[in-house]
């Protein structure tokens, strides 16, 4: 039998231990780079995933979001003028009626994404 999923307005305790608080504490502190070089170009980001609701695991990415549309030459002019290197672009067309979306990938599990 399977397990119902949580209704939106239970409430569930989580409790975690040294190790799971530090690997958020030092994943977060990446993306929080990240995005602040991205904030001195007026650029929101956003993190989503398992670093915004803090269940990571060792195996968990940094996702951050640019939920307007930049130009990838000032996404990539502010993470290059704070010293993030970029490993590789990507841009994904799931079909002809959907938005592009690029993706820039920085290396150790984490990417920042725009449409």
């Amino acid at each position: 039998m399977t397990k119902k999923p949580l209704k939106r307005l239970e409430c569930k305790d989580v409790f975690y231990d040294a190790k799971h608080w530090n690997l958020l504490n030092n994943l977060r502190a990446k993306a929080i780079r990240v995005m602040e070089a991205l904030e001195k170009f007026r650029l929101e980001a956003i993190v989503h995933g398992s670093i915004a609701r803090g269940d990571v695991t060792e195996k968990s990415d940094i996702d951050i979001f640019i939920p307007h549309q930049p130009s990838s030459f000032i996404v990539e002019t502010a993470l290059e003028q704070a010293g993030i290197p970029i490993k590789s672009r990507l841009v994904v067309q799931a079909t002809p009626s959907y938005a592009m979306k690029a993706y820039i990938e920085l290396g150790e599990n984490t990417s920042v994404s725009f449409s």
